[in-house]
Protein backbone atom coordinates (compact mmCIF):
# COMPACT_ATOMS: atom_id res chain seq x y z
CA UNK A 1 0.00 0.00 0.00
CA UNK A 2 3.56 2.19 0.09
CA UNK A 3 3.18 4.05 -3.40
CA UNK A 4 6.38 5.71 -3.05
CA UNK A 5 5.33 7.58 -6.67
CA UNK A 6 3.59 10.25 -4.24
CA UNK A 7 5.42 13.74 -3.84
CA UNK A 8 7.63 13.20 -0.32
CA UNK A 9 8.08 16.36 0.51
CA UNK A 10 4.05 16.56 1.39
CA UNK A 11 4.17 12.98 2.60
CA UNK A 12 7.66 14.69 4.97
CA UNK A 13 5.12 17.45 6.03
CA UNK A 14 2.50 14.89 7.58
CA UNK A 15 5.24 13.56 10.06
CA UNK A 16 4.25 14.62 13.68
CA UNK A 17 0.62 15.28 12.55
CA UNK A 18 -0.61 12.19 14.27
CA UNK A 19 -3.02 12.34 16.71
CA UNK A 20 -4.30 9.19 19.10
CA UNK A 21 -7.93 9.83 20.62
CA UNK A 22 -9.38 8.44 23.46
CA UNK A 23 -6.43 5.86 23.68
CA UNK A 24 -3.70 5.87 26.64
CA UNK A 25 -0.53 3.98 27.40
CA UNK A 26 -1.35 1.38 29.86
CA UNK A 27 1.64 0.01 31.32
CA UNK A 28 5.19 1.35 30.68
CA UNK A 29 6.75 -2.41 31.63
CA UNK A 30 4.46 -3.72 28.77
CA UNK A 31 6.65 -3.54 25.33
CA UNK A 32 6.70 -4.53 21.44
CA UNK A 33 9.62 -5.36 18.88
CA UNK A 34 10.66 -7.40 16.08
CA UNK A 35 13.34 -9.25 14.39
CA UNK A 36 15.61 -7.39 12.46
CA UNK A 37 18.02 -4.68 12.26
CA UNK A 38 17.48 -1.12 12.95
CA UNK A 39 18.95 1.90 13.92
CA UNK A 40 20.50 1.79 17.29
CA UNK A 41 18.69 4.33 19.22
CA UNK A 42 14.94 2.50 18.23
CA UNK A 43 15.62 -0.63 20.32
CA UNK A 44 15.36 -0.03 23.70
CA UNK A 45 14.81 -3.61 25.48
CA UNK A 46 18.09 -6.02 26.46
CA UNK A 47 18.61 -9.54 25.55
CA UNK A 48 16.86 -11.76 28.03
CA UNK A 49 14.36 -14.43 28.23
CA UNK A 50 10.47 -13.46 29.31
CA UNK A 51 9.61 -12.63 25.61
CA UNK A 52 6.44 -14.58 23.54
CA UNK A 53 6.36 -14.22 19.96
CA UNK A 54 3.29 -14.21 18.14
CA UNK A 55 4.05 -16.76 15.02
CA UNK A 56 1.30 -17.65 12.18
CA UNK A 57 -0.74 -17.38 9.10
CA UNK A 58 -3.73 -16.31 7.50
CA UNK A 59 -6.07 -17.18 10.69
CA UNK A 60 -3.82 -19.53 12.50
CA UNK A 61 -1.33 -17.96 15.12
CA UNK A 62 0.13 -19.18 18.34
CA UNK A 63 1.96 -17.80 20.91
CA UNK A 64 5.54 -19.10 21.75
CA UNK A 65 8.24 -18.13 24.74
CA UNK A 66 11.21 -17.24 23.46
CA UNK A 67 14.25 -15.53 24.54
CA UNK A 68 15.27 -12.34 22.80
CA UNK A 69 19.25 -11.08 21.93
CA UNK A 70 19.91 -7.92 20.82
CA UNK A 71 23.47 -7.60 19.29
CA UNK A 72 25.58 -4.71 17.54
CA UNK A 73 25.43 -4.56 13.87
CA UNK A 74 26.06 -2.35 11.08
CA UNK A 75 23.94 0.28 10.62
CA UNK A 76 24.18 1.10 6.43
CA UNK A 77 22.25 4.24 6.40
CA UNK A 78 24.57 5.68 9.38
CA UNK A 79 27.73 3.70 7.75
CA UNK A 80 28.95 2.38 11.25
CA UNK A 81 28.25 -0.57 13.86
CA UNK A 82 25.80 1.43 15.84
CA UNK A 83 22.85 -0.49 14.39
CA UNK A 84 20.85 -3.44 16.84
CA UNK A 85 20.40 -6.43 15.34
CA UNK A 86 17.43 -8.60 17.45
CA UNK A 87 16.83 -12.00 17.00
CA UNK A 88 15.08 -14.99 18.72
CA UNK A 89 16.01 -18.66 20.30
CA UNK A 90 13.78 -20.58 17.87
CA UNK A 91 13.10 -20.82 14.54
CA UNK A 92 10.46 -18.90 12.74
CA UNK A 93 9.56 -14.91 12.04
CA UNK A 94 6.97 -14.28 14.28
CA UNK A 95 4.71 -11.16 13.57
CA UNK A 96 5.17 -8.99 17.02
CA UNK A 97 7.36 -10.19 20.07
CA UNK A 98 6.34 -9.20 23.40
CA UNK A 99 6.98 -8.57 27.18
CA UNK A 100 5.13 -7.67 29.99
CA UNK A 101 1.66 -9.07 29.35
CA UNK A 102 0.31 -10.56 32.90
CA UNK A 103 -2.41 -12.72 30.55
CA UNK A 104 -0.28 -13.89 28.03
CA UNK A 105 0.59 -17.36 27.72
CA UNK A 106 2.10 -20.29 25.21
CA UNK A 107 -1.02 -21.91 22.98
CA UNK A 108 -2.64 -21.09 19.74
CA UNK A 109 -4.61 -17.82 20.06
CA UNK A 110 -7.90 -17.17 18.32
CA UNK A 111 -7.81 -14.92 15.13
CA UNK A 112 -9.76 -12.72 13.16
CA UNK A 113 -7.67 -11.05 10.57
CA UNK A 114 -4.13 -11.38 9.82
CA UNK A 115 -2.64 -9.40 6.75
CA UNK A 116 -1.50 -5.66 5.94
CA UNK A 117 -4.75 -3.95 5.17
CA UNK A 118 -5.39 0.04 4.72
CA UNK A 119 -9.00 0.58 5.77
CA UNK A 120 -10.38 2.41 2.56
CA UNK A 121 -12.98 5.53 3.57
CA UNK A 122 -16.49 3.78 4.02
CA UNK A 123 -14.72 0.34 4.09
CA UNK A 124 -15.74 -1.78 7.04
CA UNK A 125 -14.00 -4.84 8.28
CA UNK A 126 -17.20 -7.29 9.94
CA UNK A 127 -14.75 -9.55 12.45
CA UNK A 128 -18.05 -11.28 13.17
CA UNK A 129 -17.97 -12.62 9.53
CA UNK A 130 -13.96 -13.51 10.07
CA UNK A 131 -13.88 -14.99 13.36
CA UNK A 132 -17.13 -14.55 15.81
CA UNK A 133 -15.59 -10.71 17.09
CA UNK A 134 -18.95 -8.69 17.02
CA UNK A 135 -16.69 -5.70 16.25
CA UNK A 136 -16.15 -3.90 13.14
CA UNK A 137 -13.26 -1.52 12.14
CA UNK A 138 -14.12 1.18 10.04
CA UNK A 139 -12.71 4.84 8.23
CA UNK A 140 -14.28 8.18 8.20
CA UNK A 141 -12.59 11.00 6.69
CA UNK A 142 -12.04 13.11 3.16
CA UNK A 143 -10.20 12.65 -0.04
CA UNK A 144 -9.92 15.02 -2.05
CA UNK A 145 -6.86 16.19 -4.54
CA UNK A 146 -4.48 18.20 -3.41
CA UNK A 147 -5.20 22.06 -4.93
CA UNK A 148 -2.85 22.74 -7.99
CA UNK A 149 -0.76 19.16 -7.64
CA UNK A 150 -3.33 16.77 -8.28
CA UNK A 151 -2.03 14.29 -5.42
CA UNK A 152 -5.09 12.47 -3.50
CA UNK A 153 -4.56 12.69 0.17
CA UNK A 154 -6.92 11.90 2.95
CA UNK A 155 -8.22 14.65 4.91
CA UNK A 156 -9.23 14.06 8.91
CA UNK A 157 -9.04 10.35 9.03
CA UNK A 158 -9.78 8.33 11.30
CA UNK A 159 -10.12 4.89 12.31
CA UNK A 160 -13.17 3.75 14.40
CA UNK A 161 -13.66 0.64 16.50
CA UNK A 162 -17.53 -0.86 17.18
CA UNK A 163 -18.94 -3.43 19.45
CA UNK A 164 -22.29 -2.82 20.07
CA UNK A 165 -23.26 0.65 20.62
CA UNK A 166 -20.06 1.70 21.88
CA UNK A 167 -17.71 3.18 19.18
CA UNK A 168 -14.60 4.26 19.87
CA UNK A 169 -11.78 6.36 17.81
CA UNK A 170 -8.46 4.88 17.30
CA UNK A 171 -6.48 6.76 15.58
CA UNK A 172 -7.08 10.46 13.95
CA UNK A 173 -4.93 12.51 11.29
CA UNK A 174 -5.14 15.77 10.01
CA UNK A 175 -3.89 14.55 6.53
CA UNK A 176 -2.32 11.27 4.94
CA UNK A 177 -0.71 10.91 1.47
CA UNK A 178 -0.52 7.61 -0.22
CA UNK A 179 2.42 6.41 0.33
CA UNK A 180 1.75 6.78 4.23
CA UNK A 181 -0.84 4.60 4.73
CA UNK A 182 -1.70 3.11 8.22
CA UNK A 183 -2.65 -0.76 7.84
CA UNK A 184 -4.31 -3.35 9.72
CA UNK A 185 -1.82 -6.52 10.56
CA UNK A 186 -3.86 -8.42 13.09
CA UNK A 187 -7.01 -8.72 15.40
CA UNK A 188 -7.81 -11.36 17.61
CA UNK A 189 -7.72 -12.26 21.38
CA UNK A 190 -4.13 -12.30 22.46
CA UNK A 191 -4.99 -11.82 25.75
CA UNK A 192 -7.55 -14.75 25.80
CA UNK A 193 -9.90 -12.31 27.34
CA UNK A 194 -12.51 -13.32 25.05
CA UNK A 195 -12.04 -9.43 23.52
CA UNK A 196 -10.80 -8.14 20.90
CA UNK A 197 -7.09 -7.25 20.66
CA UNK A 198 -5.29 -5.18 17.67
CA UNK A 199 -2.06 -4.86 16.16
CA UNK A 200 -1.38 -1.86 13.98
CA UNK A 201 0.92 0.05 11.65
CA UNK A 202 -0.26 3.20 12.64
CA UNK A 203 2.42 5.07 10.23
CA UNK A 204 2.01 8.17 8.25
CA UNK A 205 4.87 8.45 5.96
CA UNK A 206 6.58 6.41 3.58
CA UNK A 207 9.70 5.84 5.37
CA UNK A 208 8.43 4.86 9.19
CA UNK A 209 6.52 1.86 10.87
CA UNK A 210 5.26 2.51 13.92
CA UNK A 211 4.03 -0.81 15.18
CA UNK A 212 0.87 -0.34 17.97
CA UNK A 213 -0.48 -2.89 20.12
CA UNK A 214 -4.24 -2.58 21.86
CA UNK A 215 -5.20 -4.59 24.23
CA UNK A 216 -9.08 -5.13 25.18
CA UNK A 217 -7.91 -6.22 28.88
CA UNK A 218 -6.32 -2.93 29.43
CA UNK A 219 -9.17 -0.77 28.26
CA UNK A 220 -10.82 2.09 30.42
CA UNK A 221 -14.12 2.99 31.36
CA UNK A 222 -16.23 3.38 27.37
CA UNK A 223 -13.29 1.57 25.74
CA UNK A 224 -12.86 -0.94 23.68
CA UNK A 225 -9.49 -1.12 23.72
CA UNK A 226 -5.81 0.70 24.80
CA UNK A 227 -2.78 0.84 23.53
CA UNK A 228 -0.32 -0.70 25.64
CA UNK A 229 2.78 -0.39 23.45
CA UNK A 230 4.52 1.22 20.49
CA UNK A 231 7.89 0.03 18.39
CA UNK A 232 8.55 2.85 15.69
CA UNK A 233 11.61 2.19 13.33
CA UNK A 234 12.43 4.57 10.81
CA UNK A 235 14.24 3.56 7.44
CA UNK A 236 16.65 6.07 5.62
Amino acid sequence: MKNRWLWIAMASAVVGSLIISAVYSADDEIAIIRTGTYHGNEVVVDSGPGWFGLFGADSSFEVRPVAVAVNQAYDPIIGDSTGKRVDIDRPGEPLLLVTGIERLEAGPVSTSFAGDQFVNLGQEIDFAEKGGYPYSLSAVGEARLRNGAGEMLFYNYSLVLRHADTLQTIIEYPVLALDGLPTLMWAGDLDRDGRLDLILNLTNHYNVDLYVLFLSSEAGPGELVRKVAEFRTVGC
